[in-house]
């Protein structure tokens, strides 16, 4: 078992999305697509940001993505409740 095998499995097992440091992020079914050193990355939530209903008070919201990684699970609804939505998880 590679590294990277390793971070899918911890990734998959704990429920998490993907991975994210301060310059990127990726989703689970891309991991290290940078070719970057990934030593600083973290496990990571799939926050879909371009329906939230929190855009103007959210640290994360970035009108560039519809979508991002981060560390922290976003629990605000989009601005349309019945609609799921679910990203490349």
């Amino acid at each position: 078992m590679n590294v990277k095998e390793i971070v899918e499995k911890y990734i998959n097992d704990n429920g998490y999305d993907g991975l994210v440091c301060d310059l990127c992020g990726c989703g689970k079914d891309d991991l290290f697509p940078c070719g970057e050193d990934y030593y600083d990355c973290v496990p990571a939530y799939y926050n879909y940001c371009i329906e939230c209903a929190n855009q103007n008070n959210c640290k994360y919201f970035d009108c560039e993505n519809e979508f991002v990684y981060s560390n922290d699970k976003c629990f605000v609804p989009t601005i349309y409740p019945d609609k799921e939505v679910s990203g490349d998880a």
